[in-house]
C-alpha cells in the first residue's frame, strides 16, 4: 500500500531544523498515477512556493541570463509529474544541483522559503489566477503550453 501524506507546517518546520511554525495548508493528498486519493480529498497536481528574498541581488538564472531580483515576496508556481513531494523537499534543501531557474533563485544565501502551498488545479491555472507582478520573462515557464510569461511573480515588499 503506497503512503499518502501531506506535507505539514510542522514537517516543514522540522525539515529546516527550526521550532513550529504557524502555517496553515492547503489539505490535499499526494496520490501517484494510477492511484487512488483518500476520499474526500482532491489529488495533488501543482504547488507554491513563497519565497522572502531578504535584498535585493543580481542573480544568474543559467541559460535565461543575469537579472535584477527586487528585495520582496515572490510566488513560484510548480508542478511534478511523479512525487511532488520529493519536488517540494528538494526546493527546500539548499544543497542541490542547480538544475531548474528556481534553483538559481533558491541558491541564493538571502532567499528563504516561507511558506508551501499545495493545490489540486493544475500549474498554468494555478500561476495565472496568482496576483503578481513578473519580473523576468520565462522564469520556470519554458516549458509552458499555456502562454504563461513566467512563474515566478513578484508579490511586493516582505512584511512580517
Amino acid at each position: 500500500m503506497a503512503s499518502h501524506r501531506s506535507i505539514s507546517s510542522d514537517n516543514l518546520s522540522r525539515s529546516k531544523g527550526q521550532s513550529k511554525s504557524t502555517h496553515k495548508f492547503s489539505i490535499v493528498a499526494d496520490n501517484k498515477p494510477g492511484e487512488n486519493c483518500f476520499p474526500g480529498f482532491l489529488p495533488v497536481i501543482s504547488y507554491q512556493l513563497i519565497i522572502k528574498l531578504c535584498r535585493e541581488a543580481r542573480i544568474k538564472v543559467g541559460r535565461l541570463g543575469e537579472f535584477y531580483f527586487p528585495a520582496g515576496r515572490y510566488v513560484y508556481t510548480g508542478s511534478a509529474k511523479r512525487n511532488i513531494s520529493a519536488r517540494i523537499k528538494r526546493h527546500l534543501s539548499k544543497v542541490k544541483k542547480l538544475r531548474w531557474h528556481i534553483d538559481y533563485l533558491l541558491a541564493n544565501p538571502f532567499s528563504e522559503i516561507v511558506e508551501v502551498k499545495k493545490a489540486s488545479v493544475p500549474e498554468c491555472e494555478l500561476n495565472q489566477r496568482t496576483p503578481g507582478v513578473i519580473v523576468i520573462n520565462g522564469f520556470g515557464s519554458s516549458d509552458c503550453k499555456n502562454n504563461c510569461k513566467s512563474h515566478l511573480k513578484y508579490l511586493g515588499i516582505y512584511r512580517e
